[in-house]
């Protein structure tokens, strides 16, 4: 389907225009571009200045791979210019040929429910045209249902404003819409591609065409556990400390190397090592014994509870099990075989 899409775009890449069908709506509601809140849309949809209007797009404008919001779509701008005719007899009364308006896409006609006008990417309207515009207007701002020749354009200063305050602003798809128009397209949603890169290597080389010179790190820093000791006879809990520890950082070394004149020459290249250091701690846990009243008289049964913070029973377990500290709200007679 996509393919044919792209196709049906290679085959009118020479003309610098396409054509479109219009209609004109109006619903009350923020559209699929978040431009209004839950309860109604933002008054500029009705029109952003003179001659400057929002629309529905069909899916090819407002999004290529089928999103039904903030489509990669939403905020674009288009230049329409009207044919004079409409799309069928009966259909429309048509317009004046040549006059001209500019949309902004701030909403999606979806296929589904809207098949005679606005078609699915890659097919076609009743009409024959792979593209529709539906005007947000409460009465006839551009003619009766007329054709346009449309384009990509950069929006308005007002709309790029206006365009600004939608939910959708900077939360676009990201995919090419409309396919083969992405540098016009780009354009006018007034947006600058920028590359970045990242990597998840903790040791970068630089590399050049001469000879590489590998510098030896300094070993891994050792971290000792650190702990408390107790007098009671309460064991330890081994407890992982979560804490963001730096990183060792090994510094890059150079190696001057002499050349005579006229020999070929060798570039040192620094290697830079990073290494995650993860320090542990051991936390000991002894119960409050103002917490605490024991009954040394008592024996608990095996798997029973033999202590812990505030545990008032029987801290001695029967003949063959030991006492256990499972937290330091419980501890338990286990089997000591």
């Amino acid at each position: 389907m996509k393919a044919f899409y792209l196709s049906l775009w290679a085959l009118a890449g020479s003309a610098s225009a396409y054509l479109a069908t219009t209609t004109r709506y109006y619903d009350g509601q923020e559209g699929a571009c978040g431009c209004g809140s839950s309860s109604g849309l933002s008054s500029w949809q009705l029109g952003i200045s003179n001659g400057v209007y929002t629309a529905a797009g069909s899916q090819a404008l407002f999004d290529t791979n089928d999103s039904s919001w903030c489509g990669g779509g939403c905020g674009k701008c288009y230049n329409l210019t009207s044919t004079g005719t409409s799309a069928c007899n009966g259909c429309g009364e048509g317009g004046v040929a040549g006059e001209s308006i500019i949309v902004m896409v701030t909403n999606l006609c979806p296929y589904n429910g809207n098949e005679v006008w606005c078609p699915s990417v890659g097919a076609k309207n009743n009409y024959g045209y792979s593209y529709h515009f539906d005007i947000m207007a409460e009465s006839e701002v551009f003619g009766d249902n007329v054709v346009v020749n449309f384009e990509p354009v950069a929006c308005p200063g007002q709309a790029a404003l206006d365009w600004g305050t939608c939910v959708c602003h900077g939360q676009t798809d990201t995919d090419t819409t409309p396919a083969g128009m992405a540098a016009a397209a780009a354009e006018s949603a007034g947006t600058v591609a920028t590359s970045s890169s990242s990597s998840s290597s903790s040791t970068s080389t630089v590399k050049t065409s001469t000879t590489l010179v590998a510098v030896p790190t300094s070993p891994v820093k050792e971290v000792a556990s650190s702990s408390t000791s107790s007098t009671s006879t309460v064991k330890s809990i081994p407890t992982v400390v979560a804490e963001s520890s730096p990183a060792a950082v090994v510094e890059p070394t150079s190696t001057a190397i002499s050349t005579p004149q006229g020999a070929a020459t060798t570039s040192t290249t620094s290697v830079t090592q990073y290494t995650t250091v993860t320090e542990i701690a051991t936390v000991w846990v002894t119960p409050n014994p103002s917490a605490t009243t024991c009954s040394s008289s008592a024996v608990q049964t095996l798997y029973g509870q033999c202590g812990g913070i505030n545990w008032t029973g029987a801290t001695t377990c029967v003949s063959g099990s030991t006492c256990k500290v499972q937290n330091p709200y419980y501890y338990q007679c286990v089997s000591s075989a």
